[in-house]
């Protein structure tokens, strides 16, 4: 006879049939308040079975609750998650919020962002009842309606994918594009078998990058960024567009990025190649402290 699942859980990594039930709790919570909350597919379906990074609550055998982690850098990381419409007021999320905590605390992160969907007026109140909790940014979630190829301006700039050996180039441009610590960048994620980065290259010289990670959701462009010598000549439209195509000859019609509202030209970027706006998420800044106590792990 099998036990029903019941009570708050912690696991290092997710199989299949969890997936099955986080996407089936999803659909409800995102229907319910037509919302699409944000759960980083491509990252849930890699997880490490080394980390615990998600949270879960069941209710006689059902999910009910869960919470997932994403830890992008050694400085922050974020949170996303849902609790289903009927089982609200119960205080299963601030439960699950206090165990992802305790897990940043114990590997020292002392940021977390909460990221609510703009229109979710459940999450906009729990995240602004959090103590310590303030509101720091938001970004617009694209995705690609019609693919506009943007005319090859410029001969000496051209495609590659990246290589195991060009993964330092990528960290370093990274951080100095986006003004992050040295260190702040974890190389291995682009080591993983369902990211790809391809490189930015002008004559013979690397100048950015561009990173996609693929799940049965579609295709997640990630960290585009060049060199500040290289901001705004037009390279990033022509590399932009070339790699929409590459992936569409690949077979990946669906494709997504995220972009912060307040950044026009980038918003105008990719708006040019043919994404388009679908929704947006506030992020909520907590700041934590550290600590070495241990989180249970089932």
């Amino acid at each position: 006879m099998t036990t029903r699942k019941n009570g708050f859980m912690i696991k290092r990594g997710l199989e299949e049939k969890d997936l099955e039930e986080i996407k089936k709790l999803s659909k409800i919570c995102n229907e319910y308040e037509k919302i699409e909350v944000k759960l980083n597919w491509d990252m849930l379906q890699s997880r490490s079975k080394g980390e615990a990074n998600d949270f879960l609550y069941y209710e006689n055998g059902v999910l009910v609750g869960f919470l997932g982690l994403y830890v992008f850098n050694l400085r922050e990381a974020e949170i996303g998650g849902m609790v289903l419409p009927e089982a609200r007021r119960k205080g299963i999320f601030q439960k699950l919020l206090e165990q992802a905590i305790e897990e940043l605390k114990r590997r020292g992160i002392p940021n977390l962002l909460i990221v609510v969907d703009h229109n979710s007026e459940s999450g906009q109140r729990f995240a602004q009842a959090q103590v310590g909790t303030q509101y720091t940014f938001s970004e617009y979630c694209m995705e690609l309606s019609e693919a506009k190829q943007q005319p090859k301006r410029f001969e000496d700039i051209m495609i590659r994918k990246a290589e195991p050996e060009d993964v330092s180039f990528i960290v370093n441009c990274m951080e100095i594009s986006f003004q992050l610590p040295k260190g702040d960048i974890k190389p291995e994620r682009f080591h993983q078998p369902d990211t790809r980065a391809f490189l930015v290259i002008k004559g013979q010289e690397k100048i950015g990058v561009l990173s996609v990670q693929i799940s049965d959701e579609g295709a997640f462009i990630f960290g585009f960024c060049l060199l500040p010598d290289y901001q705004g000549h037009g390279y990033g439209g022509q590399a932009l567009s070339e790699v929409v195509q590459l992936l569409l000859e690949e077979g990946e019609t669906k494709q997504f990025l995220d972009v912060a509202c307040e950044n026009k030209r980038a918003l105008k970027l990719y708006q040019d190649c043919g994404f388009v706006v679908t929704g947006c998420n506030d992020y909520f800044e907590k700041k934590l402290g550290s600590s070495k106590n241990e989180s249970s792990v089932v």
